[in-house]
């Protein structure tokens, strides 16, 4: 339950990322108002998911998946270009997301 609260927290974070952007291109005091209520809606979704598991792991989880998606968002529908250090660290966040629920399903499997 903490990877999933931790997660949906993660997508709430991109999608207010995601209008803060879209803020900064456009203006309005719509999106503010909705990515300030989205960072909001964040935090009450991470501190729930901080009954469920750990502070070390769930924050790292969500750091990182907060960087790749917010990576890839700038890449694919803000065509912002990477170099090969850049792309290397991606790869490595989604491959650090991959040992950290590894390591949660196999310590629940033994």
């Amino acid at each position: 339950m903490g990877y999933l609260l931790a997660t949906l927290s993660a997508l709430v974070e991109v999608s207010a990322d995601f209008l803060s952007k879209r803020w900064s291109i456009q203006g309005g005091v719509a999106l503010a108002t909705l990515a300030i209520a989205l960072y909001a809606t964040n935090g009450a979704l991470f501190l729930a998911s901080l009954h469920y598991g750990k502070l070390t792991v769930l924050a790292a989880v969500w750091v990182v998946m907060v960087f790749v998606a917010t990576s890839c968002i700038g890449i694919f529908v803000y065509h912002e270009s990477i170099n090969r250090i850049e792309f290397l660290a991606l790869a490595l966040g989604f491959c650090s997301i991959l040992l950290f629920v590894s390591d949660e399903i196999l310590t629940h499997r033994s």
